[in-house]
């Protein structure tokens, strides 16, 4: 049962009851599988479907996936300086990090900073999988015949 409430703004707020704001809330907050969240809160999978016919609650889902993977974004970039530093320390061969899984350790490292790198080479938002770098338009190819002058051509297309 959904129960509706005045915002401060005036505008009318779905409440969700307390499975769904518990499952939005793991979902926002934790890095889980659907089938761990299910097994957490002893949700059925019938359970689940009705609730995902439900267009406000797809919308609050969306919301909370949303925010989840900008904290995993975060905690990639903030990732990426200590990777660095491990790198170097791999590198240096100290003793604190020569050990049986520095092949490991290393390549972890790497995939950390090269998917940080990504969004900053290639213009890459991690967040949205968006290009952030300014797209160039393709010329406008006019519908005349090549000899004819451009400063016409110009007049007819301006």
């Amino acid at each position: 049962m959904s129960i509706a409430s005045r915002q401060s703004s005036g505008r009318l707020r779905v409440r969700f009851n307390r499975q769904q704001e518990l499952f939005l809330r793991q979902v926002r907050d934790q890095n889980l599988t659907l089938q761990e969240l299910t097994l957490r809160q002893r949700l059925d999978d019938a359970t689940v479907s009705r609730w995902l016919r439900s267009a406000k609650f797809k919308r609050a889902l969306g919301a909370a996936l949303k925010l989840n993977e900008q904290r995993r974004i975060l905690e990639l970039k903030l990732a990426a300086g200590p990777a660095a530093r491990k790198l170097t320390d791999l590198s240096r061969g100290d003793s604190v990090s020569a050990n049986a899984n520095a092949h490991v350790t290393r390549l972890a490292c790497i995939n950390v900073i090269s998917m940080v790198h990504q969004e900053a080479e290639h213009g890459v938002d991690l967040a949205t999988k968006k290009d952030k770098r300014e797209v160039a338009k393709p010329p406008v190819i006019p519908d005349c015949y090549p000899d004819v002058p451009r400063e016409e051509v110009g007049e007819q297309h301006a």
